[in-house]
């Protein structure tokens, strides 16, 4: 029989930007780990995003309401959300941004998958971070630069996919080692209970001698 095995428990950090301040204020919750867990698992490739979109260029397919840039974005009507409400539910009604995961969306364009405005909108730590990134990395254009964040953004979101399918294998083990160590436990009360009755006969028998 498989021993239980513990279910990896971090959540989910900012999948790109300048670090992770103020994230560990977070309060973890496993129920909202779990139905991110089921929502990544569950969702391809091809799964389409339900929210509005943050581009950078102005265009008549903004008028639909489905895509916006960040100038166009009134600051007053986002969320004001202390760290100490979150994570939101996913199916929360402020949450209307699209993030890089098709079936997640975020309460604050680049902000934390839990809810929130996260890191990025602290302009400091978003100067510092680009610093770091010129220093470590060669672009030849802003196009670089962007082809760079999208594709680091991707490859992060698709690890994210990955340590949420191995957490739900870790759950699934533990669900079945769970239910063996019951089936045991069951059967051994039933061993037990035929030991006694036979026990119970063998004394009514030399009673009666």
């Amino acid at each position: 029989m498989a021993a239980p095995h513990s279910p990896p428990r971090s959540p989910s950090p900012p999948l790109f930007g300048p670090g992770r301040t103020g994230y560990d204020h977070i309060q973890y919750s496993e129920d909202f780990t779990n139905t991110l867990m089921r929502e990544l698992v569950k969702s391809s490739s091809s799964s389409k995003h339900s929210g509005i979109t943050i581009t950078t260029k102005p265009g008549p397919a903004n008028a639909s309401g489905n895509a916006i840039t960040l100038a166009e974005i009134d600051r007053a009507s986002l969320p004001e959300l202390s760290t100490g409400v979150l994570p939101l539910a996913l199916d929360d009604t402020r949450r209307i941004y699209n993030s890089a995961l098709p079936s997640v969306r975020l309460t604050h364009p680049g902000g934390w998958l839990e809810g929130g405005s996260g890191p990025h909108n602290a302009e400091p730590l978003i100067r510092e971070y680009m610093q770091q990134l010129m220093q470590q990395h060669t672009f030849r254009s802003q196009a670089s630069l962007q082809k760079f964040i999208k594709d680091e953004t991707r490859r992060q979101a698709v690890e994210l996919k990955s340590r949420m399918q191995d957490r739900q294998e870790a759950i699934e083990q533990n669900e079945k080692a769970v239910k063996e160590i019951q089936q045991l436990q069951a059967q051994r009360e039933t061993e037990k209970g035929v030991e006694n009755r036979m026990l119970e006969s063998a004394k009514r028998r030399k009673a009666n001698k």
